[in-house]
């Protein structure tokens, strides 16, 4: 449903309604998966995990956003008025990436315990070649990148068969 709404969304009109609905059913979709692996899971940690990344992916996006309008407001009044910013790209760039760092240790959280209580490394491993993606966007291997973790994920999440019980003595590798 999300990679659907990514390409559909590109369609004029039709894709800008059906898009988000499809953005919004992909999430309902995860968050019933994510309940339906904690439940199975007994895991005390899964869905607080999600929800923090999910609300910390959303607080990214909503920041980006506004730090995007406020570099192109900062850059037209200050080549109206003939001078540059003013050291404010530096703050608001800072403030992304400490939001950004914080979705990075949830979502590793996230994924390494769903790895751990589903047993496919292919998770973990596809948020990792992800992050590295999303590091090389400005070169060409920064897009190949996101195929591969595309790839890995998916077969990750097919490849689930069963979910085991948390246990408090649980040792859940890196890698």
């Amino acid at each position: 449903c999300m990679r659907g709404g990514f390409f559909i969304f590109f369609i004029p009109l039709l894709g800008w309604v059906l898009g988000p609905i499809l953005f919004i059913a992909a999430f309902v979709f995860f968050v019933l998966a994510v309940l339906g692996a904690k439940r199975a899971s007994e895991s005390k940690t899964l869905f607080k995990n999600f929800i923090l990344f999910a609300v910390i992916l959303a607080i990214t996006s909503i920041v980006a956003f506004v730090v995007a309008l406020a570099f192109g407001a900062a850059a037209l009044l200050g080549v109206a008025a003939g001078h540059s910013g003013g050291g404010f790209e530096v703050v608001a760039s800072m403030i992304l990436l400490g939001v950004y760092i914080a979705g990075f240790v949830y979502a590793l959280l996230f994924f390494r315990e769903l790895a751990f209580v589903t047993q496919q490394k292919f998770l973990l491993w596809g948020l990792y070649v992800y992050i590295l993606a999303n590091l090389t966007l400005l070169i060409v291997i920064g897009w190949l990148l996101l195929i591969v973790a595309f790839v890995l994920l998916v077969i990750g999440f097919y490849q689930m068969k069963e979910i085991r019980k948390r246990t408090e003595n649980d040792v859940m590798p890196w890698f």
